[in-house]
């Protein structure tokens, strides 16, 4: 095999090595997208579940609070 074929045969198998990779490289960021959205949609979700406990907890302790404090300080 001379130099000239050699080459042509490494440049050959290198282009599709290069495809593969690239199609592989596109599986994965796009997976990494889906994953993406997936965290984000749950990270929302997981907020306004803690957003409304934290409601919650303060909705039943303020009351009780202001009650501790007395006559005097309520006007």
């Amino acid at each position: 095999m001379t130099d000239e074929e050699m080459r042509k045969n490494f440049l050959g198998r290198n282009r599709i090595a290069a495809l593969k990779f690239r199609q592989r490289k596109k599986r994965w960021l796009t997976n990494l997208q889906i994953k993406v959205e997936i965290f984000n949609t749950e990270n929302d979700a997981l907020t306004v579940i803690r957003t409304v406990q934290l409601l919650s907890n303060m909705d039943s302790t303020v009351p009780s609070y202001y009650r501790s404090l007395g006559p005097s300080i309520r006007r």
